[in-house]
């Protein structure tokens, strides 16, 4: 038998699932869509199945940008809010601008 040893550690192009232990087939199988879910290429594909004119297109990545900076402003508030309960939890209570006398 010949094996090929040159190519083994560089992947090729594309989307590929390598076998940990004694995987079985489903979960490659869930794992392999995963991927291809994650990378877009399903959304891609329907979008070019069909023309779209250049006024609905730059009407479409508007919204798209518009959602994307909203879950980005909600992802920043979400970690405030984590790192004031945090801190709160560490100075025993006082707010940063408390200064204990009232």
């Amino acid at each position: 038998m010949i094996y090929n040893y040159s190519n083994r550690n560089e992947q090729e192009p594309g989307l590929s699932v390598v076998k940990r232990g004694n995987e079985d087939i489903d979960s490659m199988i869930k794992r392999f869509k995963k991927k291809v879910n994650k990378s877009g290429l399903p959304r891609e594909l329907k979008l070019k199945m069909q023309f779209e004119k250049p006024s609905v297109k730059k009407k479409r990545k508007r919204i798209e940008a518009q959602k994307r900076v909203l879950r980005e402003q909600s992802k920043l508030i979400k970690n405030v809010d984590k790192n004031k309960k945090f801190f709160k939890k560490r100075t025993g209570g006082q707010d940063e601008n408390d200064t204990g006398s009232k």
